[in-house]
C-alpha cells in the first residue's frame, strides 16, 4: 500500500512525497521496517560471539613458581678483610649508607670523643644539621670528626654490585670488593677494580680470604673534604659508639 501525501515546494506548485506504508495483515502486530532489518543483522554476530565464547579453552592455572634461593653475602668474612688489607679499626655490621650497603671499618678518636661529649656534641646523623656546619657562622663552632675511617667493603655476590657499592666512598679511605671466588677472577671485575682503585678479595675455605688484587692503599688524593663527607662521618660515628662503646 502506497500512501500518497501533498507538501508545499519552496519555489511554487505542490510536491508529492511518497511513504511506503506496512499494510498489516488480519490479527498481526505492525512491526517497523528498520527494526526487522536491525535485528536481522545483529542477531548473527551476537550468535557468532556467543559460539566464540563457548569454544574457547578454559584458561590453565600455572603453579606457583618456587623462591630462588641465592647464596649467603659474604660479610663473615670482613674482619678477615680487614687484616689482610692492614685496617686498623672496628669491622662494623652492614649498613646502608648513601644508598650504598657497605661494610665500615673505623677508629674511634678518643681525644675528640671525650672532648665531644661534655660540650653535648653526640653524633649528629641529620643531614641538614650537617650541612649548616660550613656556614660562616658556624664555622668556628661546629665538632671535628670523632672517627677516622680505615676503609670500605663491599660484599656482594656479583662484582658489578660490589664496585657500584664501593667506588662513592673512594675519597673517604681505601675501598675493597668481597665477592665469591668465581666472580672475583673474572678479567672484567679486575680491570675495572684497578681503574677505580679498589682491591679484590675472595673468599676461600675455613673462613680464609685471597687478596686477588691489591687496590689504592689510601683515599683518593685528589678528593677534598666536604659536608657530604663529613655526614659519613658522622653516621659511623653513631654506629661505632652504639657497636663498640
Amino acid at each position: 500500500m502506497v500512501r500518497t501525501e501533498y507538501s508545499p515546494n519552496r519555489i511554487g506548485g505542490d510536491a508529492k512525497r511518497v511513504t511506503p506504508v506496512t499494510q498489516p495483515a488480519d490479527g498481526c502486530e505492525v512491526t517497523n521496517v528498520k527494526d526487522l532489518t536491525r535485528a536481522s543483522a545483529t542477531a548473527p554476530a551476537r550468535a557468532s560471539a556467543t559460539a566464540s565464547a563457548s569454544r574457547a579453552p578454559a584458561a590453565v592455572s600455572q603453579p606457583p613458581m618456587p623462591p630462588v634461593e641465592l647464596p649467603p653475602l659474604p660479610d663473615r668474612f670482613a674482619p678477615q678483610v680487614a687484616a689482610e688489607l692492614g685496617w686498623d679499626g672496628s669491622v662494623l655490621q652492614p649498613m646502608t649508607v648513601l644508598g650504598r650497603r657497605v661494610i665500615m671499618v673505623a677508629e674511634l678518636l678518643h681525644d675528640v670523643h671525650l672532648d665531644r661529649v661534655p660540650r653535648g656534641w653526640g653524633p649528629v646523623t641529620d643531614r641538614m644539621s650537617v650541612a649548616m656546619w660550613s656556614w660562616p657562622e658556624l664555622a668556628d663552632t661546629a665538632p671535628e670528626p670523632a672517627v677516622r675511617i680505615r676503609g670500605v667493603i663491599a660484599s656482594a655476590r656479583h662484582w658489578r654490585t660490589a664496585l657500584t657499592a664501593a667506588t662513592p666512598f673512594a675519597g673517604l679511605a681505601p675501598t675493597a670488593l668481597l665477592l665469591p671466588p668465581g666472580p672475583a677472577r673474572e678479567p672484567g671485575c679486575l680491570t675495572h677494580a684497578e681503574f677505580y682503585g679498589a682491591s679484590v678479595v675472595a673468599t676461600a675455605d675455613r673462613d680464609r680470604v685471597d687478596l686477588v688484587q691489591q687496590g689504592r692503599r689510601g683515599r683518593l688524593a685528589t678528593a677534598g673534604s666536604s659536608t657530604i663527607s663529613r655526614w659519613v662521618h658522622e653516621v659511623v660515628y653513631d654506629r661505632l659508639v652504639a657497636e663498640a662503646c
